[in-house]
């Protein structure tokens, strides 16, 4: 978050921005059928939650990487709630030796854009929506 980011949320706010730390969080995972890809148990709904409080979820197909959706509540957002949540599925991917986490997006897409040649690259797809970005994962 950059400073001025920082004073418009303070002022709005009248409180610190802070990170929520990763154990704090808590995920409900449902499997159910990847009916588009045709694969048994092969997508993944996991409710993001703090305080016993739901704050978020992802969509996303565990035998693919692929992020269907990710969404956090405006007052969670900025709070790394979504890297936390995108380094729980990479955990949950790598164990299972799936070669990347990637999602179909536009390219201004705010999320995913800022961690573009960081931690993202732009993958080529046709899409309705774009190219999207993906993450090459560390497989041993």
């Amino acid at each position: 978050m950059n400073f001025i980011t920082f004073l418009k949320q303070f002022n709005k706010n009248n409180v610190f921005p802070s990170k929520i730390p990763c154990d704090c969080l808590e995920f409900n995972k449902k499997i159910k059928n990847d009916t588009y890809n045709k694969v048994p148990n092969g997508e993944t709904h996991m409710d993001i939650l703090h305080n016993d409080k739901k704050i978020g979820y992802v969509n996303y197909r565990h035998h693919n990487g692929q992020i269907g959706i990710i969404y956090v509540e405006k007052n969670y957002r900025n709070k790394g709630v979504g890297i936390c949540t995108l380094n729980k599925i990479e955990e949950e991917l790598i164990k299972n030796k799936v070669p990347t986490l990637w999602g179909i997006t536009t390219k201004d897409h705010y999320f995913l854009s800022k961690y573009k040649n960081i931690i993202w690259s732009e993958r080529p797809h046709d899409s309705v929506t774009g190219s999207g970005y993906l993450k090459k994962l560390n497989i041993k």
